[in-house]
C-alpha cells in the first residue's frame, strides 16, 4: 500500500511540475506581483484554457451531474463552479437539510487541469440563514452518515475514468507538491 502511495505521488509530482510549467508563472506570486504575473503567457494559457470550459458545458460532467443527481435523489444538486473567478475544478455539491441550523454539504471537485476529483463532506451550521462560521470537514459523518452516498459517488466518478486525489497531498501547495522528494 505504501508502495502504490509513493508511485502515486511520483506520478502526481510529474503531472504537477509539468501543469506548472505550462499554466503557472515560476516565481511570480500572484498575490503579491499580480500586475506581473496576469501579463505572463503562462497565465493567459491557463485563463484561455479556464474561460473554454466556461463558455462550452463539457458533456461529459453533465452526464456525471445526471448520474450525482440519481445517486442522491433526496439532496439538493447544486452546481458552485465559477470559472469567472479563476476556478480550476468543477464544485459540484449534493445538500442535506438536517434541520433548520444545520446542513450537510457532499461536495465533489473535479479537476479541469488532470483526471482527479476530491469528494468529502462539510457540516455548514446556519443562523438566520447565515453561516455562523465557515463549514468544517466532517470526516465522522462521511465514514458513517454519508457512506453509502459517498460509495456510490466514487463508483459514478471512476466510471468516467477520473481517480481520487491523495488526501495525503490536499493541503500541500503545488509549489511544496513539485519540490517534494
Amino acid at each position: 500500500m505504501e508502495r502504490e502511495i509513493a508511485n502515486k505521488t511520483g506520478l502526481l509530482k510529474k503531472i504537477f511540475r509539468e501543469i506548472t510549467y505550462t499554466f503557472f508563472p515560476i516565481n511570480i506570486s500572484f498575490n503579491e506581483q499580480n500586475d506581473e504575473y496576469v501579463k505572463t503567457i503562462e497565465y493567459k494559457r491557463l485563463d484561455a484554457f479556464i474561460q473554454s470550459f466556461s463558455k462550452d458545458r463539457n458533456k461529459v460532467i453533465e452526464a456525471i451531474e445526471m448520474e450525482l443527481k440519481a445517486v442522491a435523489p433526496d439532496f439538493i444538486y447544486r452546481n458552485y463552479t465559477m470559472f469567472s473567478w479563476q476556478d480550476r475544478c468543477y464544485n459540484l455539491q449534493l445538500l442535506e437539510v438536517k434541520t433548520e441550523n444545520v446542513v450537510y454539504a457532499i461536495c465533489v471537485n473535479i479537476s479541469i487541469l488532470i483526471p482527479y476529483y476530491t469528494l468529502y463532506v462539510l457540516k455548514v451550521n446556519i443562523k438566520d440563514k447565515r453561516w455562523q462560521k465557515l463549514p468544517t470537514r466532517d470526516v465522522k459523518a462521511e465514514n458513517d452518515m454519508f457512506a453509502p452516498e459517498l460509495k456510490k459517488i466514487k463508483a459514478v466518478l471512476e466510471s468516467y475514468g477520473l481517480s481520487v486525489f491523495p488526501p495525503e497531498l490536499w493541503m500541500r501547495s503545488l509549489k511544496t507538491l513539485i519540490l517534494m522528494k
